[in-house]
Order: C-alpha cells, then sequence, then structure tokens
C-alpha cells in the first residue's frame, strides 16, 4: 500500500463512473461525510432485504394457529413486514440518478412541504389542546370556586387573612345539620323539622317588625323555642337556654322589659372595637361586663338556693338570704359539729362573717351585705378591719365600682400589711381567711398583676372564676396605672390564650367567648358542633338583628381556614389586639341554599336579614357617615341581590316569590320579595324589576330555563324581551326538524307551554296585541321577525306533513328568495339577504333544502297528474328551481358548502 500514489488512487477512482456521466457535466465535490452518507443510502436502495433468502423468522406456533382459524397465513404476512423499509418513506417510488439536480430537488422540495404540513398540522393540534386544556381549567376554576362557596369552602388568597381550604361548618359531609346531630333530608321541608320550623317562624317576625321599624326581641322568642324543643339531653337544653339569658343580660334586656329596634347597637358596637376613650363607648363596654355579671351572679343565687332546698336543710318559716346562705355555709364547710376550713375567721359574732360577705357579693346582693355588715358594725369597729364597713359601703354607693383614693390608699396600706399574705399560693396553707383576702381584693382592685383567687375553696367553678374576672374589669382606665389596667379586651385576650382547649366541654368555651364580648369568635365555635349548628345560626341572626356582630367590609372576602371568621389586629392604645368579623352574609347563604327548594319563601327570609348590614345603592354618603363602611354597605347590597337571583333561578314557585301579571295586562299581584323590598333596600317597585327580576330573567334564560324566563320578562314588562326569546326557539325548533302541530294556548298557560313556542309565541303576540299598553311597547322590527318564523315553522311542519302545495305556497308569501330566475330580482333578494334578522338568517339554508325538495315532489305530482295546464305549471316550477339555484350561488360563500351541490343533484334528478 505504500507504493501506490493516493493522487492515483483518486484519479482512478473517478474514471470509474466515467462510463455514466455525460460529457461536459462537471463532478461534484463530496466531503467524507457526505460520501459515508450517500454509501449507505445506495446500499439500502440496492438490498431488497438484510435477511439472507434462506433465513426465516420463527413464528409462535399458537400466534400461527390462531392466524390460521382466520385463513391468514402468518410466514407470507411476516415476510411482507420484513420487506417495509419505513426509512424509504420519503424516497421517490423509481430510483433517480446521481445526476438529476432537478428530480432531486423537486423530490426534496416535496419532501419539505409534506413534513412542514405535517408539523403545521401537529402544531395546531397541540396548540388547540393547550387553548382547550385551560379553557377547561378556567371554567373549571370558576365553576368550582362557586361549588366551593356553596358547600362553604373556597380557595384564595387575601392580604389579611390565612388563605387555603374553607369550611363552613353548618355543611358537614355535604348535608346540612341544623336542628340535630343527625344529617337532615332539606328535600321534606322544614315543617319535618319541628325547632328550625319554630325558629323560621320567629325570623319572620323579626322581618315583620324590620319592615313597620318597630321594636321587638328576637332574643326572647328564640329561647322560648329553645326551651320547648324536645331535646333528647336536657342539659344541653339547659345551656342554649342559659345562653339566651346571657346574652340579653350583656344587652340590657332583662326580663323582657326593654325591645329595640333592628340596629340598635350597631354603631356602639362598631366603633366600640376600634375606639378607647369615647364615653358612650366606655359606658357600652361597661353596660356589657355588668350583664355578664348579672347573669354570674344570678345562675349562682339560684344554684345556691337549690342547693339548700335540695338538702332539706332548715331556714326557717320566712326564709331570707341570709338564712339561705348560712345553710349553704353549714352544707359545704360543716362538718362533724364544727367548720372544716381551719383558716375561717369566726371573730366576729362568732360566725363565718367574711364568708357570708362574700357570698352575699357573690349572689349580687350588695345591699344586703351592707345590711349585714352595718348588724356587726360595733364588733367590726373593734377587730382588725375597723375600715372594712366603711370601705364597703363607698364601694357599694361608686357608680362606676371604685373606691375614692383616699379610701384606697388606706385599704392599699391594709392590705400590703396584713393581708396580702393570707394567701401566697395554690399549694400553701392560707394564713388567713380567705374569703377576707377576697373582698380586700375585690373593693381595692388589689394587686391586678394576679387576676384570680388561688383557693379550690373558693374558686370550685368556672363560673366563680369568671366571676372574678368580671369584678375586677374596670373600661374606665384613662387614669390608672400600666398594671392597674385591666377592660374587656385584656379579659378577652387572656381567655383567648386559654383557648377550648383549656375549658374542654363546647358549653363552658361558648359562655366564655360571650362574657367576653367575643360574639364572632362564639358563633363560630359553636358552629362546628353539630348538634348545636342551627343555635349557632340564630344567636348569629339576633346579634345581627341587635347590632352586635362585626362583619367584613367586603361580603365576598376569605374566612380563616377553617371557621366562619376573619382576623384581623388593631393597635388600641399602644396595645395590640385581634378583632373577629363573622362572614355572616355567607352563613345565610349556605343555609338558605339548602331549602330554597322545599322552602323558598322561609329561605329567602334569612337573606333578607343580610339587609341589616345593607345600605341604598344610589344613595350619597350622609354627612356624618364614615365612607368607608358607606361603601361597604353598598357591597353588602350587592351580594344579597345576586344570592336572591342565583336562588330565584333555583326555586320552583316563582310566582310566590316575583309575583305575576293580571289576566287583563294591567298590574301585577307582587310576591314576597317585593312586599319585602325595603329590607333589602330597594327604593321602588321598578328598582325590584330591574335588580332583582330581570337580572333573575336574564340569567334564567342564559341557563336554557325559558319557562322562567318567559314569566320574568313579562314581570318586568319587558314584551320584546318576550318576543326574542320565543325568536330563538322557534329557530332552535326549525333546525332542530321537530316543529310541533299548532295546539290551543289558554291565557292561564300563556306563559308556560314553551314545549310549542310556535303556539306559544302566536298566543303572546295576540295577548300584546289585544292590550294598548303592551302593545305600544312592541318593536315593529321584532314582532315581524316573529311572524316570519312561526310562519316559516308551519312551512316545515305542511312541509313534515308531505302537504307540499300549502307547504310552498305559504313559503313564498314571505317573500324571502326569488320566484323567478331574472338575474335583477335574485341579485336584489341575494343582496337584502345581508338584512334578514340573524334567526332567520341561520334557518333558511335549512328549509331551501325542504323548499327544492318541495318543487321536486311537486314537479313529479303534476307530471303524473292530468290536468290541462301542466304544462306551464311544471315550467314555473322550474323557473322557481333555477331560481333557488340562482339564489344560492349568489350566496355560495354564506350558505354551507354542500347547500348548492345538494340542490344541483335535486335539479339533475328532477330534469
Amino acid at each position: 500500500m505504500s507504493g501506490i500514489n493516493l493522487k492515483n488512487l483518486v484519479l482512478e477512482g473517478r474514471s470509474l463512473t466515467n462510463h455514466i456521466l455525460p460529457t461536459g457535466v462537471e463532478q461534484i465535490e463530496r466531503g467524507i461525510e457526505q460520501i459515508e452518507a450517500q454509501t449507505k443510502r445506495l446500499l439500502r436502495r440496492s438490498s431488497t432485504r438484510q435477511d439472507s433468502p434462506n433465513k426465516k423468522q420463527n413464528v409462535d406456533n399458537r400466534t400461527a394457529y390462531l392466524l390460521a382459524s382466520r385463513g391468514i397465513d402468518a410466514d407470507k404476512v411476516l415476510e411482507n413486514l420484513v420487506d417495509i423499509k419505513l426509512g424509504l418513506t420519503f424516497d421517490p417510488l423509481q430510483g433517480l440518478p446521481d445526476t438529476d439536480i432537478d428530480g432531486y430537488l423537486v423530490n426534496e422540495h416535496e419532501n419539505l412541504v409534506s413534513i412542514a404540513i405535517e408539523e403545521s398540522k401537529n402544531k395546531t393540534i397541540s396548540d388547540f389542546e393547550q387553548n382547550f386544556e385551560k379553557l377547561v381549567q378556567k371554567d373549571w376554576n370558576k365553576q368550582k370556586r362557586k361549588i366551593m362557596e356553596d358547600l362553604g369552602h373556597q380557595v384564595a388568597t387575601h392580604p389579611d387573612y390565612e388563605s387555603s381550604m374553607i369550611q363552613l361548618t353548618l355543611v358537614i359531609d355535604g348535608s346540612n345539620r341544623f336542628a340535630s346531630g343527625m344529617a337532615l333530608d332539606t328535600t321534606t321541608g322544614l315543617s319535618d323539622h319541628p325547632r328550625l320550623r319554630a325558629y323560621a317562624n320567629v325570623v319572620k317576625e323579626i322581618n315583620q317588625h324590620r319592615l313597620t321599624e318597630s321594636p321587638y326581641l328576637p332574643t326572647t322568642y328564640f329561647k322560648k323555642v329553645a326551651n320547648e324543643a324536645r331535646l333528647q339531653d336536657s342539659n344541653q337544653q339547659k345551656f342554649i337556654v342559659g345562653s339566651w339569658n346571657l346574652l340579653e343580660s350583656m344587652l340590657g334586656i332583662r326580663k323582657g322589659k326593654v325591645s329595640y329596634v333592628a340596629g340598635h347597637f350597631s354603631e356602639l358596637y362598631t366603633q366600640s372595637t376600634r375606639d378607647s376613650v369615647d364615653p358612650a363607648f366606655i359606658k357600652f363596654r361597661t353596660n356589657l361586663v355588668d350583664g355578664g355579671r348579672y347573669w354570674l351572679e344570678e345562675t349562682f343565687k339560684n344554684w345556691l338556693t337549690s342547693q339548700v332546698r335540695d338538702q332539706h336543710y332548715e331556714i326557717g318559716g320566712r326564709p331570707t338570704v341570709h338564712s339561705e346562705v348560712e345553710a349553704f355555709l353549714k352544707i359545704k364547710f360543716f362538718r362533724n359539729g364544727r367548720w372544716s376550713l381551719p383558716w375561717l375567721d369566726l371573730s366576729i359574732g362568732k360566725t363565718p362573717f367574711w364568708a357570708h360577705v362574700y357570698y352575699l357579693v357573690r349572689m349580687g346582693l350588695r345591699k344586703d351585705a351592707l345590711d349585714y355588715i352595718e348588724r356587726y358594725s360595733s364588733e367590726i369597729g373593734a377587730s382588725q378591719d375597723p375600715n372594712f364597713h366603711t370601705y364597703f359601703r363607698a364601694w357599694c354607693q361608686s357608680p362606676d365600682g371604685r373606691l375614692p383614693k383616699s379610701h384606697r390608699d388606706k385599704l392599699i396600706g391594709e392590705w400590703n400589711s396584713r393581708v396580702r399574705d393570707y394567701l401566697v399560693d395554690s399549694k400553701s396553707t392560707p394564713k388567713g381567711d380567705v374569703f377576707k383576702y377576697t373582698l380586700y381584693k375585690l373593693i381595692g382592685r388589689c394587686e391586678l398583676n394576679i387576676k384570680t383567687i388561688r383557693n379550690q375553696d373558693l374558686i370550685s367553678t368556672t363560673d366563680d372564676y369568671l366571676w372574678i374576672h368580671t369584678m375586677l374589669i374596670n373600661e374606665n382606665y384613662v387614669n390608672d396605672a400600666a398594671f392597674e389596667k385591666y377592660t374587656l379586651r385584656d379579659f378577652s385576650q387572656t381567655m383567648l390564650k386559654f383557648g377550648k382547649a383549656y375549658f374542654k366541654k363546647i358549653e363552658i368555651w361558648f359562655t366564655v367567648l360571650l362574657l367576653c364580648g367575643e360574639y364572632e369568635k362564639a358563633i363560630d365555635e359553636l358552629s362546628k358542633e353539630p348538634y348545636f349548628a342551627a343555635d349557632a345560626l340564630h344567636f348569629a341572626v339576633a346579634m345581627a338583628y341587635y347590632g352586635v356582630l362585626n362583619v367584613p367590609e367586603n361580603p365576598k372576602s376569605i374566612p380563616v381556614s377553617g371557621t366562619l371568621i376573619s382576623t384581623l389586629k388593631l393597635k388600641i392604645s399602644n396595645v395590640e389586639y385581634e378583632v373577629n368579623y363573622l362572614h355572616f352574609a355567607k352563613l345565610m347563604n349556605v343555609f338558605a341554599k339548602d331549602w330554597i327548594q322545599s322552602d323558598p319563601i322561609d329561605a329567602l327570609h334569612y337573606v333578607y336579614l343580610i339587609g341589616l348590614f345593607g345600605k341604598p345603592l344610589d344613595s350619597a354618603v350622609p354627612p356624618n357617615q364614615n365612607k368607608q363602611l358607606w361603601e361597604s354597605g353598598k357591597e353588602y347590597t350587592r351580594y344579597t341581590y345576586s344570592i336572591i337571583k342565583e336562588l330565584i333561578t333555583n326555586a320552583s314557585k316563582t310566582p310566590k316569590l316575583l309575583g305575576e301579571m293580571h289576566s287583563d295586562g294591567h298590574g301585577r299581584t307582587a310576591g314576597t320579595i317585593e312586599k319585602h323590598r325595603k329590607l333589602i333596600h330597594l327604593e321602588s317597585d321598578q328598582e325590584f324589576l330591574d335588580r332583582i327580576v330581570l337580572p333573575a330573567a336574564e340569567q334564567c334564560d342564559l341557563e336554557g330555563r325559558y319557562k322562567d324566563a318567559l314569566e320574568m320578562y313579562n314581570l318586568c314588562g319587558q314584551p320584546n324581551k318576550v318576543i326574542e326569546l320565543l325568536i330563538r326557539k322557534i329557530g332552535e325548533t326549525i333546525l332542530s326538524g321537530d316543529v310541533p302541530s299548532t295546539i290551543h294556548t289558554s291565557e292561564n298557560t300563556l306563559f308556560g307551554n314553551i314545549s310549542n313556542p310556535v303556539a306559544t309565541a302566536e298566543g303572546i303576540l295576540a295577548f300584546y296585541y289585544s292590550r294598548p299598553q303592551q302593545a305600544s311597547m312592541l318593536d315593529l322590527r321584532i314582532t315581524n321577525t316573529c311572524k316570519t318564523l312561526i310562519n316559516l315553522a308551519k312551512f316545515k311542519h305542511l312541509y313534515d306533513q308531505k302537504e307540499f302545495k300549502s307547504a310552498l305556497k305559504l313559503f313564498y308569501e314571505l317573500d324571502l328568495i326569488p320566484s323567478s330566475n331574472d338575474i335583477t330580482l335574485v341579485r336584489n333578494k341575494a343582496n337584502s339577504f345581508s338584512a334578514l334578522d340573524d334567526n332567520i338568517a341561520k334557518v333558511l339554508p335549512n328549509l331551501l333544502l325542504s323548499v327544492t325538495n318541495a318543487l321536486s315532489q311537486t314537479y313529479h305530482q303534476i307530471k303524473q297528474s292530468k290536468t290541462t295546464d301542466k304544462e306551464k305549471m311544471l315550467v314555473d316550477i322550474k323557473e322557481r328551481f333555477k331560481a333557488v339555484i340562482s339564489y344560492c350561488g349568489f350566496l355560495q360563500y354564506q350558505f354551507p358548502g354542500d347547500l348548492l351541490a345538494t340542490i344541483n343533484r335535486t335539479w339533475v334528478m328532477l330534469e
């Protein structure tokens, strides 16, 4: 090889192709990679088979047997498969000479075009699938949000609130639990659930009093329902009744002697959560605390009395509070002829004097306690506490429960020198009378860093513990030192830090939250218990009525995960507090949706309650009102309208809800919503129609609920909307090819017989034309379109009945297409096609097929007849047929592509 000249080798190689190259053709220089590629290509082209002819691939015996049973030669099929060369897909069927550059370029061009088409097709499919997926996802997200909201769930992000899946706890496992611990069947109606039925009746009464702006006591009547309900657990019933009593007490409603109009406390409650020093707000919060303490004292007094009487202890023929307290002390602390508490001070009257006074105070009987102290005034004067009588009298006479500064300074001195060491902690034995220690602490508000009494003999229940706190709360803290400040908010913060787990039972936790004034949190916690869900809902209703409920500024905002509330942090007097907002509107929405089918009127009464937080949409902000809160009220009004619209479209008794027109067309009967429109800030009947009925009609129209849409459009005094809806329905009927025969329609079913839109349209047009008020409102273009479609539907019906002559006569009377093949007439008719109503233009192509078929059938019938003017009639039919063909030719780009071809085939058959 070393002796061979490489240059000579190249020249000899080139000479090998001299016999196949035409003279004068320049040689193409190729690189090594091109030569390798061409060599492999030549090998594939020249090779018919890579395997040797004698080599056969084995076929599985079972496969061969199965294929043979079907008449298939497995070996032959295998050979054919082996011969297929997918790599030669884009090569020409007949091989091209290497010098055929034009052929090569044509082949490559065709390949590139084919590949481009295929890639474009694949990209189009991919883009379509991606866009389709995006649209589906978008629709699903929208629908999911709606479904989640209906079920009490939401997925959203809000800057002030925690975001995640939300569960409105009144809906548990997809079913409503309002009356008991068992899921309710909402399809049976409220009448099957007596407790809910009774609650709903009270809600109706609330709204009636709102209409007349007269005072009402929802708490009293809700309490009556709870008291009369037959619950399995009497303790739970007592808890609910007691909670209603507590709420009434905190709001100053004692034994039903005071009643309020709706929203009585709304401004005070809303502003008091943000303002600390305004005298009106201080008084309001003080009243809440006093009311809670009063309830604790009344509860304890009743319990003490029952304890004494249950023990059948002798309290004399004419028992007094003093005899009852003495008996109670002996029942609790007197054992085996002596007092069981070694630290009891018996120095005054040889009785547990301090304990006696303490329990009188614990029952709220301060005057009786003062009388009792005065009974032993001489002995007190000679004791270690000579000034106690003075302190106690001043404390009882103080309007804000505070001692005058001079008295308090003396009391603090005595406290620090003698009393404070009586009780060090809960484990040590007291060094003095704990009852005296407690009285000093409460009267002088001593050592407020410790807000309880660390002794189980004195603080034996949660109520005792809470009562001590309410005794130490004082809202008028402006002149107090920081360590002496203890308000309702501070009490609330302390209890919230303990949380539900500390108090264990929902009954205790709910009571604690009410006493703290945390009404929103209380509703949220109670609603999580299925057994009490109905009560939670109606506690919220009562609080909303009185105006002691904070709600978010936007009713569509997102609650904190797993709750019904949103939380916002506020800084008041340099202290950070959390303010809760109950999503009351969503709560009412959830309840109403569950009962709208079975009890629509009752369900709507719950929606009316959202109006307690609403404002008229067209109203300006009054000078003395907060603009932000006023705009928030408008949002609640809009939300109320959207709920009502949705409920109407899902309800089954719309005439009762919306009302109905009188049969003479003049006036209408008001429905329940219109009767209560004032509650949802609708200022006039027309505003009710515009904001409630018309949007609901459009929604029904959109959802295909044409019967309801017709009735609502008519109720709105929108006859043109009624006719437009019927026009669409007639068009759909014609396109479907199922045109019913005309039936009689009475006025009683005039707007309800949508199954036959043709007959309904005729009846409604006649109804409107017979009443001048409605007739004057009709749009001529719309009524003409409706009449034309009615006749087109009748034509189709006659055609289906094979009454071709009558059908053609009716169709040509409409003058939609030319009747002769005059080119000017045809062009004019074609030009006027664009002026046709879309509903007519949409059905016309389909009807032209029916027209040509009717012409063809008529032609054959006449041809076979023996009529005298047969030829003339046949010529006329042909003329009409050719006119249709010419008409379609002018409009071939506006009609379906196969229409003209189909008509032409019919014409050929005719010839």
